[in-house]
């Protein structure tokens, strides 16, 4: 027998081969570690979740009146009605676009938690599925949060009359603000706690006017809003009230000159915080509003609730800022999560939660494992006793082929996403796709058609 000897680009081909299969075995083994299965196999959580139309109506009712200047209980019919007319045209105007930038910013904001490939879905007029595959509970509360989450961040200088203001509604204990209970902190001293029916009433028209007069004493130059103060007696999370000046333009910076935000950990006091960074036009404000304000508060407000409220010492012209609080790791890095995903432009909810079991994920895995190695093993026997020596090269082919599955799938979403991008940053490179009951069968038919060329050529 002779032995020829291979030449080089037949060695670099055989030395690719030999590559690309250790890769394809490296992202593959072991499989109950490397194998993500979707939904449908292993079972996870789901979500629907809808805009809800009227808490963004009622957002732009109270925006046109604060513009206006004029407290609501002293409207005339025509005032309201010409309100109710510009809140209507501006909820339709974000209506018009809302859906898509939902569905993007709910899709940051859970790849951001780490979760096996989820799968997002328009399913209707300002309706969206999430879908989370194999979801621990750790992460299901963690997207519960990141959906729920509106990550409205605003700056907003905290008025001179806060400390005055909030030691007198503290003090009266006949009053306590729409939707909360009196309670005590845990190191001493009064402050406030969210009742069983807070999310009953945060979901009301006048929720927002209504705490927001809070202790005011019928001062409409200021606003009341909830001051995070740790946890009480108890363990729940607390709050403090704090007054900071009706929005304008002299006061306010807007979320939305925020250009990005990471997590880290004080050198100071140790603690968790998110470091915020502006883009030039947040700079800019920035930089004017401290500096025309050296010496007072300037409340960081996420979501309605007041997270910090640093003194301003100096002009703040470095264009970056820091959001400290009493945050758990887990908690910085949601966050700053969702801040880089961005804000939502409508108020959403979630409509219906569900457990999706697992119990019919084995059941199919089972199923469909089995008839797919019956079919394989069929496909190769079939080859081999009807094209014999033909068929062992097939049928190595085959198995070749099979070894390389995990190597394409890899390589084509990595160039995929050179093209594609998702706004996470990923680039697919290194993990292996979900794999779902249909991608199961598309598998079996992938052998189905390999092998089927085999078959025109030997006839």
């Amino acid at each position: 027998m002779n032995f020829k000897q291979l030449d080089t680009p037949s060695l670099i081909k055989w030395a690719i081969l030999a590559v690309l299969v250790a890769f394809s075995c490296y992202v593959t083994f072991p499989v109950k570690e490397k194998v993500r299965l979707g939904l449908d196999l292993q079972g996870g959580t789901s979500f629907t979740v809808g805009i809800v139309e009227v808490a963004l109506h009622n957002e732009k009712f109270d925006t046109e009146l604060a513009r206006r200047k004029i407290p609501e209980d002293k409207l005339t019919p025509q005032e309201r009605a010409e309100i109710e007319a510009v809140a209507t045209a501006e909820t339709n105007k974000v209506l018009a676009d809302a859906d898509n930038l939902t569905l993007e910013v709910l899709r940051k904001r859970i790849d951001n938690l780490g979760t096996n490939e989820p799968m997002l879905a328009r399913i209707g007029e300002h309706r969206f599925l999430v879908q989370i595959p194999g979801a621990t509970p750790e992460q299901t509360d963690a997207a519960e949060r990141s959906v729920k989450s509106a990550a409205f961040l605003e700056f907003r200088l905290v008025s001179n009359k806060s400390q005055t203001l909030s030691g007198a509604a503290l003090a009266n204990k006949n009053r306590t603000p729409i939707g909360y209970e009196r309670s005590t902190l845990r190191e001493g001293g009064v402050c406030f706690v969210r009742a069983d029916n807070y999310d009953a009433l945060a979901e009301e028209s006048n929720f927002k006017r209504r705490l927001g007069s809070f202790g005011a004493q019928g001062d409409a130059s200021v606003e009341c809003v909830m001051e995070d103060a740790g946890k009480d007696i108890n363990g729940k999370a607390a709050y403090r009230p704090m007054y900071v000046e009706r929005r304008n333009r002299n006061n306010t910076i807007a979320g939305s000159n925020v250009s990005g935000a990471s997590a880290s950990r004080s050198t100071t006091t140790g603690g968790y915080e998110v470091n915020l960074s502006f883009n030039a036009e947040g700079t800019e404000t920035f930089g004017t509003l401290t500096s025309a304000n050296i010496g007072r508060q300037f409340a960081i407000i996420l979501d309605d609730i007041v997270r910090s409220a640093p003194r301003i010492n100096d002009a703040i012209t470095s264009g970056s800022a820091v959001i400290t609080g009493n945050f758990t790791p887990e908690e910085v890095t949601a966050l700053s999560g969702v801040l880089n995903a961005g804000a939502l432009n409508a108020p959403i909810k979630i409509l219906e939660k569900r457990q999706v079991s697992a119990t019919l994920g084995d059941e199919a895995i089972t199923k469909g494992t089995s008839s797919a190695i019956a079919g394989v093993i069929a496909v190769f026997v079939f080859m081999l006793v009807y094209y014999l020596y033909c068929g062992v090269i097939a049928d190595v082919a085959l198995l070749l082929n099979m070894i390389l599955w995990p190597a394409g799938m890899i390589i084509a979403s990595g160039l995929m996403s050179v093209f594609i991008n998702d706004g996470t940053g990923s680039t697919g490179l290194g993990q292996l796709p979900v794999l779902t009951l249909p991608g199961i069968a598309g598998l079996v038919l992938s052998i189905g058609m390999a092998v089927d060329a085999n078959v025109l050529i030997f006839e």
